[in-house]
């Protein structure tokens, strides 16, 4: 389930029982946007952030953003500050993640946008599927994908 940062902020701050309210900080805090994190696994006292890509490209304006908003959240090794143990933030795609080169299928990702405490190593997670699933999308006449096609 998506899972909106703005969601996770305020639960952060109450379950720190922190007497300031989510809205003193709107650039990082609460930002009445859409920005989430696709999948949320909470057990115990831990957290498993997941952040999917099944067939669009990661970028590293996402990362960023997702980034500086993760780090207001928590520490300095991705952990809340009081209630849970531990936070683990995993992003998922059917190709792996080869950080910093160009060339590769994640496209230059860098790995400086990940959160603080957080791994380039152990960040990434297969995701299996279908080499066979079908898309719906646009194409033009030939079958070549187009953002202004009427086929």
């Amino acid at each position: 389930m998506d899972y909106h940062l703005d969601w996770l902020y305020a639960a952060t701050v109450l379950l720190q029982a922190n007497q300031q309210t989510p809205y003193s900080n709107k650039k990082l805090g609460i930002q009445a946007n859409q920005e989430d994190i696709d999948f949320i696994i909470a057990f115990d006292r831990t957290l498993i952030l997941i952040e999917a890509k099944g067939d669009t490209p990661w970028s590293n304006e996402q990362l960023a953003s997702k980034k500086a908003r993760l780090d207001f959240m928590f520490d300095a090794d991705f952990q809340p500050l009081a209630g849970v143990d531990k936070v683990l933030y995993v992003l998922m795609s059917p190709v792996e993640i080869n950080w910093n080169h160009a060339e590769s299928p994640s496209k230059g990702l860098k790995s400086k946008n990940l959160p603080k405490g957080v791994s380039s190593d152990d960040v990434w997670m297969p995701l299996g599927m279908d080499k066979d699933l079908l898309k719906i999308t646009r194409c033009d006449e030939n079958s070549k994908v187009t953002h202004t096609g009427t086929y």
